[in-house]
């Protein structure tokens, strides 16, 4: 819990209705395994960075 409070700001988190939460808990959960599975040494919050502005770099984590 306190990796995806930490990196994702999740008790910020303004969904609370439905099953948005538990949604959003999984692909959150999702990310973070995507970015562990990642190769290189950079921390979680700068592969995020990494990922939302290089294509290429987001491809890889996705699809690799």
């Amino acid at each position: 819990h306190w990796r995806l409070d930490v990196t994702f700001s999740e008790d910020a988190s303004r969904i609370r209705k439905g099953n948005g939460p538990a949604m959003m808990t999984s692909i959150r959960h999702l990310c973070i395994n995507l970015f562990e599975r990642e190769g290189s040494k950079l921390t979680l919050p700068k592969k995020q960075n990494k990922a939302a502005w290089d294509d290429a770099y987001r491809a890889k984590v996705l699809f690799d």
